[in-house]
């Protein structure tokens, strides 16, 4: 049987290593991913294509012997801006304005956005301030893109949080996320049903324990990216009881 290697629960800075010449096959991947290891770097300034190909390759191994998504960080060659200070000290750029490099022969445009706040945005911000008055044990997410496990990550909850999804895409991504436990389900396919209760997957478990609290969300419609709409306090009992398999 296949030992599932799973990431601490209450790990939340996450660990990020450098591969190079010294790894030489899959085995030595394997125990840096034992050891705690949550994403490997492949630098491109160093190194032939093809040296970084073989390690790319055993990298999706492990991920495959270990059934843990593994994030890869392809750290890119580009242009190297050696630039020194302002004649005159610091300079307080506005929008619109444009800002020469290299004796002019490149020009940046500062552009000024505004993100504007959402329902999604709103609710992440609940789940911090629910997490830091209640004493809760895990925050359940369900989610498609990712792009909400990422909002609530950004709040820096007390709580761990465990990413719910059907995308190993996303499960890869959400590993550089801060706090974030990712487990792949099915039970997150796009339906407009709600979802089954997220304690019953293993890492759930793990999580939060029986008479503690965990804070659910999730789209409205289930299923439709960026609608997380729905937020949930639950307090976890037996982990048969038929009650919470009832719809509303």
């Amino acid at each position: 049987m296949t030992k599932v290697c799973q990431m601490t629960p209450d790990k939340k800075v996450k660990i990020l290593a450098t591969l190079g010449p010294a790894i030489r096959d899959a085995a030595h991947i394997r125990h840096l991913v034992e050891a705690g290891v949550n994403l490997f770097r492949l630098n491109f300034s160093h190194g032939e294509h093809a040296d970084h190909a073989q390690r790319y390759q055993w990298v999706r191994e492990v991920e495959r012997e270990l059934n843990q998504p593994i994030g890869i960080l392809m750290d890119l060659q580009g242009p190297k801006l050696r630039v020194g200070r302002f004649a005159e000290g610091k300079v307080q750029l506005v929008n619109g304005q444009s800002l020469l490099l290299d004796d002019g022969r490149l020009r940046l445009k500062v552009i000024a956005k505004q993100a504007e706040a959402t329902a999604s945005d709103a609710i992440s911000c609940a789940i911090r301030h629910i997490s830091s008055i209640l004493p809760v044990a895990a925050l359940a997410n369900y989610t498609e893109s990712g792009a909400s496990s990422l909002r609530t990550s950004r709040e820096r909850p007390k709580a761990p949080i465990l990413s719910l999804t059907p995308s190993l895409t996303t499960a890869r991504r959400l590993i550089v996320a801060w706090a974030s436990t990712r487990w792949l389900t099915n039970t997150c396919a796009r339906s407009r049903k709600s979802p089954a209760p997220p304690w019953k997957s293993p890492q759930a478990q793990g999580l939060a324990k029986r008479g503690e609290t965990v804070v659910i969300t999730a789209g409205e419609p289930f299923g439709q990216p960026g609608s997380i709409k729905s937020l949930r306090i639950e307090t976890l009992h037996r982990a048969d009881d038929s009650q919470r398999n009832k719809e509303p």
